[in-house]
């Protein structure tokens, strides 16, 4: 069947758990409002590592093409959307008076957003909430 542009598909094979399909869907939403009136023969192609601004910190984001542009900022817009700082920043705040372990708090965060424990693992710390060393050990519960 031909589908409609702007049309989102998700393979539920794919996306087996609800928290991965909702990354997706927002993911995809990205995509159906702002790519699809993008011309990617006019963009340039990068190579080595380029700058961007996100979240008031200069990050080094390596892309090679415009596609790989394009998925970047649709990963940004599902975090940004499924978990907005100051909702993180107050949960975290929050948990953390009712669970010790930093993994407890994490899948407390996780299952009330509706994301995986990896994404909120990494959005906790993007936003300095749990420290790298934190972030690490906090792996071994995945």
């Amino acid at each position: 069947k031909k589908l409609k542009l702007g049309t989102i598909c998700v393979d539920e094979k794919a996306c087996e758990k609800r928290e991965r399909i909702n990354f997706t869907l927002a993911h995809e939403c990205w995509h159906s409002q702002f790519d699809l009136n993008l011309d990617i023969s006019v963009m340039p192609v990068y190579s080595g590592h380029k700058f961007f601004f996100s979240d008031q910190k200069l990050r080094i984001v390596n892309i090679r093409s415009p596609e790989k542009w394009m998925d970047y900022h649709a990963d940004k817009y599902a975090v940004y959307l499924l978990m907005p700082k100051q909702f993180v920043e107050e949960m975290y705040k929050d948990v953390k008076r009712f669970y010790r372990k930093i993994p407890d708090r994490i899948k407390k965060i996780a299952k009330d957003l509706g994301v995986s424990y990896t994404a909120i693992r990494y959005r906790l710390m993007e936003l300095n909430l749990i420290t790298e060393e934190e972030f690490l050990n906090s792996s071994i519960y995945l």
